[in-house]
């Protein structure tokens, strides 16, 4: 039984990426959880003056959402009413990734799925500030599916790792269960923005993975490699030149995190997924 967190604040965005999970996991058995957060900076003096004299404002805010987000699941019904789906609905009044990480541990998620939100700001454009702030602060693999992507089956799968990051196979078995059974070419991709070094152990790195963990896949994974290119630059160039349904990536560190958002010291995000990037951390 896979259990996933969907992230929804309502928006376009969230419902995308809610209806993208939807069929991502078609046909096989899930418990969806879909958690809304209240934010404290949502809260009007309207909330204090409408709650009934024996309720918290607490109970009453929670109440008011917790109708909301009943009467939104059913809008999404159509999307799961003939699969094995449990969706349950989860509301928090709390700081955003607190609530996140609250239900990740009490219900053992394996996955959190959620959408960009549109903020504003070049630090934000690339996914939204509630995103970044999952991937920062949620030890969990996210799935993050850009606005305006239609959903497509994981036929071309992107693995990037810089020489940084060593990752054992447990650590990509996430990736490999969700890929498991969908007949998914891989496509592990090795990048070193600089020129002076030369990737032979960075792909002899990739090449293990290509048989533990992803040798038990139907199709083999290919290595691949770039060099003096920014991170940013390199991944934008191969998606353009191949056609990719996923992009994998795992983050170590902040400083990490932010030289693949950023890719140069002018802190300018140069790069903007335009298909779903599943976010893995190295710990």
């Amino acid at each position: 039984m896979n259990k996933i967190l969907l992230l929804t604040d309502f928006s376009d965005n969230a419902t995308q990426a809610i209806q993208y999970a939807f069929k991502l996991w078609q046909g096989k058995p899930c418990e969806f959880y879909v958690l809304n957060v209240q934010k404290s900076s949502d809260f009007t003096t309207d909330d204090l003056l409408t709650a009934k004299p024996h309720e918290s404002i607490f109970t009453s805010i929670i109440a008011d959402n917790k109708s909301a987000l009943d009467a939104y699941i059913e809008t999404l019904r159509p999307f799961f009413e003939q699969e094995d789906f449990t969706v349950i609905p989860k509301v928090d009044y709390d700081v955003f990734t607190d609530s996140v990480n609250q239900v990740i541990s009490n219900y053992r998620i394996e996955y959190v799925v959620l959408g960009t939100n549109g903020a504003s700001g070049a630090r934000e454009s690339l996914f939204g500030s509630n995103a970044l702030q999952v991937i920062r602060k949620v030890d969990c693999p996210t799935l993050i599916v850009p606005e305006g992507f239609e959903f497509r089956p994981l036929k071309e799968i992107l693995y990037t790792q810089t020489e940084q990051i060593q990752p054992s196979p447990q650590q990509l078995e996430p990736v490999v269960r969700l890929l498991t059974g969908r007949g998914s070419s891989v496509h592990l991709l090795g990048i070193h923005p600089g020129t002076e070094m030369n990737l032979g152990q960075l792909e002899q790195d990739l090449n293990q993975l290509a048989e533990v963990p992803f040798g038990v896949l139907e199709t083999e994974a290919v290595v691949e490699s770039l060099k003096g290119l920014p991170v940013p630059q390199a991944i934008s160039a191969y998606e353009q030149l191949n056609e990719v349904d996923l992009h994998v990536f795992i983050v170590q560190q902040e400083s990490l995190l932010s030289r693949f958002l950023n890719g140069s010291d002018n802190g300018k995000i140069s790069h903007k997924t335009p298909v779903p990037l599943l976010v893995l951390h190295d710990n």
